[in-house]
């Protein structure tokens, strides 16, 4: 695989987005998306992405049957929507779900699509039809329907379940050979008509992460879960530890967000250290922007760090849920050192550590002033000097 340095980060990820899933689910529609993003447009939140997450393809059995939109939910397919929510709610860029199969379960055969694309298409275990393990056959797939989805002003695609292919292919094709040969053909599709502008998601497994040739954004967690009591722990943990192996391949996307949440502001800090995207999934009537303008300029840009977030080394063999130490993820941007510290601890007494700027690897200089964020006030270190850190 490439190392993230030779991979380019995608141009609408330097910007805020939106995202459809934890705002409607599998009930997303146009209305919604038209009423939301006109409601982000009246908060004056320079959102310049939006992501049509799952719900918005025409299926049969959790299977794609078509290249189009559902048309209970978009009477007028995806154009309209697409084209309203650009000229006139402020959105640059929309991009759209599917998996790596098409759908969850591959291709529907009794649909529109499966007549058109048997030679692109293999049948798996169950009878399903997905992509087939030879990337000369699969890209005639991806190709037709990328090119429709462009054609219908789509910019970029977040592409789902990615692991799965060990459980279409087990027993019929070498698991590392049948990954390579998909992710080859679908990012060459991906390179043709979006600029190589893909979300890789569900992808952590082995074969998927060393096989992908060119993309270089991957989701490293499971899903944001907003009904979790847990959920913000598990999050902050798994995206940190993760990301110490796949920073080295990708930018981690670190998933969206409520603004309007009892720990929002745990994930907007969270966010400022991932150094990977930053994106929302506010429902309705939900948007706090207080919870969105410090991870941003005022046009959208995010203000991204230059790495991916990692954990510092003295948390790498530690357990922060168990041990009461609280989790420091350090970043840089340019010549300054960040550092974010959470406590993670599964019960409420508070954890207690250390920190300098030895935490941040590549830091140039014997002597730092500190600025304390959550304080506001800035003290000087040394580079070998240590602070007590403690968080209720």
């Amino acid at each position: 695989a490439m190392p993230r340095k030779d991979r380019l980060y995608p141009d609408p990820l330097e910007y805020l987005g939106w995202c459809s899933w934890d705002a409607f689910y599998h009930a997303v529609d146009a209305d919604g998306l038209l009423r939301k993003t006109e409601e982000l447009k009246a908060l004056g939140l320079p959102v310049r992405w939006v992501m049509i997450d799952d719900g918005w393809s025409a299926t049969r059995e959790k299977r794609l049957a078509s290249y189009d939109a559902d048309r209970g939910k978009f009477p007028d397919g995806l154009a309209p929507v697409i084209r309203k929510m650009k000229e006139e709610h402020g959105v640059s860029w929309i991009g759209v779900w599917h998996t790596i199969a098409g759908y969850w379960g591959g291709v529907d055969p009794q649909g529109e699509l499966f007549a058109l694309n048997r030679p692109h298409l293999a049948e798996v275990g169950g009878g399903a039809w997905v992509p087939a393990p030879e990337a000369v056959r699969a890209f005639g797939f991806w190709n037709d329907w990328h090119g429709y989805l462009k054609r219908q002003g789509v910019d970029f695609v977040k592409v789902d379940s990615q692991s799965a292919v060990a459980n279409f292919f087990a027993e019929r094709a070498p698991i590392g050979e049948a990954a390579s040969e998909l992710h080859t053909a679908l990012e060459a599709s991906v390179c043709l008509h979006f600029n190589g502008w893909v979300i890789n998601c569900m992808g952590m497994a082995s074969e998927n992460v060393w096989h992908r040739p060119a993309s270089s954004v991957s989701r490293t967690s499971d899903d944001f879960v907003p009904d979790d009591p847990r959920g913000f722990r598990e999050h902050a943990l798994q995206n940190a530890y993760n990301s110490f192996f796949h920073g080295a391949f990708y930018w981690g996307d670190w998933d969206m967000f409520w603004t309007d949440h009892a720990d929002a502001v745990r994930h907007m800090l969270l966010r400022a250290v991932s150094g990977g995207p930053v994106y929302i999934s506010d429902r309705l009537g939900r948007t706090k922007p207080e919870h969105v303008w410090p991870l941003i300029y005022r046009d959208g840009r995010v203000i991204r760090c230059d790495l991916p977030g990692r954990p510092t080394a003295d948390c790498l063999a530690a357990d922060p849920e168990s041990k009461p130490i609280p989790l420091k993820i350090w970043n840089r941007a340019g010549e300054t050192g960040v550092l974010a510290a959470f406590h993670l601890h599964r019960n409420d007494s508070t954890v207690s550590g250390g920190f300098g700027p030895a935490d941040i690897p590549g830091l140039s200089g014997e002597r730092f002033l500190v600025f304390d964020h959550a304080r506001q006030r800035v003290f000087p270190m040394r580079r070998e000097g240590r602070r007590t850190l403690g968080l209720p």
